[in-house]
This record gives C-alpha cells, sequence and structure tokens, in this order.
C-alpha cells in the first residue's frame, strides 16, 4: 500500500517534535525529513501550529478507533485493561511520542493547536470510554456516571503511568534483576488496581 503525502508527513513529524520538541523542529526540517516541498506542508496543514496539532489528533484517532476494535474481544474489565497496555507496548513508539507531545509546556497559547480529539466531548484518555462500558457491563453499574468516569480514568492513568515507566532506559535494563520491573509484575499491578477500583465502586 502506497503511503500518503500527508501520511508522510505526518509521520516524520511526529518523531521530529517528540525528539526535539515544538520550538526545536522547523517546517524546513519535516520537509526535509520526509522529502517533500514546505508547500505541500502548508498544503495540508496551513502552520506548523496545524500540523502539531494534526499530529496529536492523528495519534489520538489512530488509537481510539484501535481500542474500539479491543473492546470486541476483551472479556473482562482486567482484560482490557491489560490489553490497552499490551497495545501500548506493541505501538510503543507512537505512544511515547505522542505523551512527550502531549506534555510539552512551551507550545504557542492558540487554540488552532488543540487536537480536535480533546474537545471537551471526550472523556478522558484513548481506552477511557470503552473502559467505562467494561466496567458498566461487568458489575451491572447503575450508579453516578460521575464515579463510573472517576473509575475509567483511575485505570487509564494508571496504565499509562506504567506503559511511560516501561518506556525507560533504565527499566529496560533492569526488568530481569529487579522484580517491581519486570513484566509479569506490570501486569499484575494494572490487574490488581483493576481489582481495588472496582471493589471501591460497587
Amino acid at each position: 500500500m502506497t503511503i500518503s503525502t500527508k501520511e508522510t508527513i505526518l509521520k516524520v513529524a511526529s518523531q521530529l517534535f517528540a525528539d526535539s520538541g515544538y520550538d526545536n523542529t522547523s517546517v524546513r526540517d519535516i520537509a526535509k525529513g520526509a522529502d517533500v516541498n514546505i508547500s505541500a506542508i502548508n498544503y495540508h496543514f496551513k502552520s506548523k501550529v496545524g500540523l502539531f496539532a494534526e499530529v496529536l489528533n492523528h495519534n489520538i484517532e489512530t488509537l481510539r478507533s484501535q481500542f474500539t476494535e479491543l473492546y470486541s474481544v476483551a472479556t473482562s474489565t482486567e482484560d482490557c485493561a491489560v490489553r490497552i497496555y499490551s497495545h501500548f507496548e506493541k505501538e510503543s513508539n507512537t505512544f511515547y511520542n505522542s505523551m512527550k507531545m502531549f506534555l510539552v509546556n512551551n507550545l504557542p497559547l492558540e487554540e488552532d493547536i488543540i487536537p480536535k480529539s480533546c474537545s471537551g466531548e471526550q472523556k478522558g484518555p484513548p481506552g477511557t470510554e470503552i473502559l467505562m462500558e467494561m466496567i458498566r457491563k461487568e458489575i451491572n453499574f447503575k450508579g453516578e456516571e460521575t464515579l463510573l468516569l472517576w473509575a475509567a480514568r483511575n485505570i487509564m492513568h494508571n496504565i499509562i503511568i506504567i506503559s511511560l515507566v516501561s518506556q525507560s532506559s533504565f527499566v529496560k535494563m533492569m526488568n530481569k534483576e529487579v522484580a517491581h520491573f519486570s513484566e509479569e509484575e506490570k501486569i499484575e499491578s494494572i490487574r490488581r488496581n483493576v481489582r481495588s477500583t472496582l471493589n471501591f465502586i460497587r
């Protein structure tokens, strides 16, 4: 399958923004990496701000789509949470780049830089809504929607933190020597968090 010019630009921009930050990445750098003219970037994204927002939006929407498929095969909230973590590990480059871009604190304060996928209608990071549905189904939850949302976010935030820590070079080097860095321990920690959270809201 041929990758379109727009997809190539998004892929290159995602890597450069994550590695060098917003200020230290120029449109010229992205054009060179994608082997396109600067005019192609302006045509597809209008500006550097628009490109940054679209990179984040593309990554978030891709994850949301993938997690919707994941929901159809998960057998429980625990299983769903572990599958989300496994997906972050499998797509570690996209996940880590997106988190680095999302956490940067020197962006221009312009509304155009906010991805469409981060609108007020969204309930949290990708995966939050499917966790809400999985919890609702598993424990027949009929309580306050805000409590259900808290539970899903709590599980999701725990997965994100563990996934981020897993990207550390130190953790990768020590995962066999240090018990709490092992893959088994990370997954068990996710499972325990799910069980504790569900017990709390029952």
